[in-house]
């Protein structure tokens, strides 16, 4: 059998760690390098989470609908704000010879009736919606019911009331 010959200067010594399992590299430790790079990505990883949740949810749940435009023009009507209906109204809907006071006298003569709104069925074309209005009206213990639409348009990424159409109501009306 032979032997292996003794290490000489063209062979080195084999040391009793290898260099992968003492954690160095080339015989030089790395540091702590490897471990802030990993940090800085984990880091950038849960910021880009955390931006694309953020995003999803003002998309899907806070960003103004059609519905809460209808609700605030309705809330208006039924507390007078008149600031709040021309902030979800169109000039168009309100016409060219809108005032405040006019609106709110035209407000206070049906003040003896009651009113109770069910928002319905809503429509998305682009920047036109339709929403379906039923209005329950009370007046002296009677009651009737009023179903119209609310077409909306959106500008500058607001929704506004721009026409309605009563689609069924009461021969008395």
């Amino acid at each position: 059998m032979s032997t292996p010959p003794p290490p000489g200067p063209s062979q080195p010594t084999p040391s009793a760690v290898p260099p992968a399992a003492s954690g160095t590299r080339g015989g030089r430790s790395r540091g702590p390098l490897p471990w802030i790079l990993g940090g800085v990505c984990a880091l950038l990883m849960l910021l880009l989470a955390g931006a694309v949740a953020l995003g999803a949810l003002w998309f899907f749940v806070l960003r103004p609908s059609p519905q809460d435009a209808v609700e605030q023009y309705l809330e208006a009507w039924l507390s007078h704000d008149c600031a709040s209906f021309q902030e979800v109204s169109t000039e168009e809907f309100r016409g060219e010879d809108f005032s405040c006071e006019a609106w709110e006298q035209n407000i206070l003569e049906q003040s003896d009736y009651s009113f109770e709104h069910e928002i319905g069925e809503t429509r998305i074309d682009g920047d036109t919606a339709s929403v379906d209005v039923t209005e329950t009206i009370t007046l002296d213990g009677e009651t009737d019911q009023v179903e119209f639409t609310v077409d909306l348009i959106r500008q500058d990424g607001r929704w506004l009331v721009d026409s309605g159409t009563v689609t069924e109501a009461p021969d008395d009306l």
